[in-house]
């Protein structure tokens, strides 16, 4: 699926937008490729993190078996 692009937005608790954008980034697929990032201030370490990636769906909720 190239060309096709997803969102996510997750709130991360971290030292700087740097590090928050690279634990979000943890949740993407690995294939995926980030095409747009941005991770806004919160109150204390928190920060919203938006990531803008082309790639397969993103990993998560699947249940152990």
């Amino acid at each position: 699926m190239s060309g096709h692009k997803s969102t996510y937005t997750i709130d991360v608790v971290a030292d700087s937008a740097a590090e928050a954008i690279a634990i979000a980034a943890e949740a993407l697929p690995r294939d995926a490729k980030v095409v747009n990032q941005e991770a806004i201030a919160g109150g204390g370490n928190v920060w919203r993190v938006t990531l803008r990636y082309t790639g397969g769906s993103r990993r998560g909720g699947e249940m152990p078996g």
